[in-house]
């Protein structure tokens, strides 16, 4: 059942980042591209431990 509560949650946070966009896709794919870039500039994650 833990598979349905990541998914549900990875869902209502898709659902969050589309409504602070108004639902517009050209304004989302610009949200992932900005997360990306900033992902990509703080480097590699460190592993949990």
């Amino acid at each position: 059942m833990k598979d349905n509560e990541t998914i549900a949650q990875i869902r209502r946070i898709r659902r969050e980042i589309s409504q602070k966009v108004d639902f517009d896709p050209k304004r989302l794919v610009e949200f992932y591209k900005e997360r990306q870039k900033a992902r990509v500039e703080k480097g590699p994650a460190k592993p949990d431990r």
